[in-house]
């Protein structure tokens, strides 16, 4: 998958509808999710738990470099009631 080419938080903004609104944010995190699974797609899946670790490391991280970027992600994820759904490569939810 390719890399955004520009921020999509600017589109996310500029929208008029509640409902365009959530369409680009689940557009936007599902571009974003799908570069981050198909990194950790490659990796032993026996390191599943240190991933999640890693992954919990590096929003903390992110966090505390910008909070105003926090609070604004618990918004989004608040506003959609997103759920996640893992699944193995098999196809079986986790």
């Amino acid at each position: 998958m390719e890399k955004p080419t520009k921020a999509l938080l600017p589109e996310i903004f500029n929208t008029k509808t509640d409902e365009d609104f959530a369409k680009v944010i689940e557009e936007a995190a599902t571009v974003y999710a799908n570069l981050i699974v198909e990194l950790v797609q490659s990796f032993p899946e026996k390191d599943l738990p240190v991933i999640l670790f890693a992954l919990r490391s590096v929003e903390e991280a992110f966090a505390e470099l910008s909070p105003a970027s926090k609070v604004l992600s618990d918004k989004i994820g608040k506003g959609l009631n997103r759920q996640v759904i893992v699944c193995t490569t098999e196809g079986e939810d986790v």
